[in-house]
């Protein structure tokens, strides 16, 4: 009898911890929303791999945008050139999607990070980069909860399955995403295989172009050679695209719709 006293005399005293340290974070919760926050952050370290046009041209270094989600918000932090490493802070129990943008603007490289991940330190790529993008600025409900392994399973499943119905020169990954159907079942609460569909790259018509190499943004690696002036045939799917002549200091992009209609324009590079 003795010793079920002292047990319940321990339980009870347990549970008046309990309860005043819940107490305690439910008054730092109302009175100060935004630290509660910070309560539950892990520290993660990225590292962005090293652009396709710092690698044809000793010239070009990349200063970068990263932006991630945290609960409601986006949170941002400037990377300069020459710099390949950042440190952000991101909740905990959520999935969080970041961002690298090479100057602000172009395809980012990303990462991101689930509740499931015991990693500090990620390797950023342009695919994560690509499906973080569309996701980072959706409705916070309908995204924290997602578990991006799975989805990284299927995409890559899936993207097989399309690569082996096509020529090489068609398959281009991610990019080919049918974006419409894949954000509507994220909204919906419906995000499934079904979900993940890609659509064949447009052809895109010859045009004329100053002579010299033009190397994609893409880490995957595509670059033209042009000698008569003329781009060599090329596919593309919807979205824009950027390529580099380091020999003139020149940037052309261009621009896919949906229907796979175009609009391009040269302009001094901005690297």
């Amino acid at each position: 009898m003795r010793r079920k006293n002292i047990s319940f005399r321990f339980a009870f005293a347990c549970f008046v911890c309990i309860a005043a340290v819940v107490a305690v974070l439910f008054a730092i919760g109302v009175l100060f929303p935004s630290c509660s926050a910070a309560l539950f952050d892990r520290t993660v370290e990225l590292e962005i791999p090293q652009h396709p046009w710092e690698a044809c041209s000793n010239d070009v270094e990349m200063w970068y945008s990263v932006k991630w989600s945290y609960g409601n918000e986006v949170r941002s932090l400037y990377v300069p050139p020459g710099e390949r490493r950042a440190s952000i802070k991101v909740p905990i129990g959520e999935t969080v999607f970041i961002c690298a943008f090479p100057l602000g603007e172009m395809r980012p490289f990303g990462a991101v990070v689930t509740p499931f991940d015991s990693d500090a330190a990620f390797v950023m790529s342009q695919e994560d980069g690509y499906i973080a993008a569309l996701l980072m600025d959706v409705d916070r409900d309908s995204t924290k909860g997602i578990n991006y392994r799975a989805l990284k399973e299927v995409l890559k499943s899936v993207g097989q399955e399309s690569s082996s119905s096509v020529s090489t020169a068609d398959s281009v990954g991610v990019l080919a995403l049918d974006k419409v159907r894949f954000l509507r079942d994220v909204m919906n609460g419906e995000l499934s295989q079904s979900s993940v569909v890609f659509i064949k790259p447009f052809d895109m018509p010859q045009f004329a172009i100053p002579n010299g190499v033009w190397v994609s943004e893409s880490a995957l690696g595509s670059y033209y050679i042009v000698k008569d002036s003329m781009m060599p045939s090329i596919r593309l799917s919807e979205g824009v695209h950027r390529f580099y002549n380091p020999s003139t200091d020149r940037e052309l992009v261009v621009v896919v719709d949906e229907k796979g209609n175009t609009f391009r324009y040269v302009r001094q590079a901005l690297v």
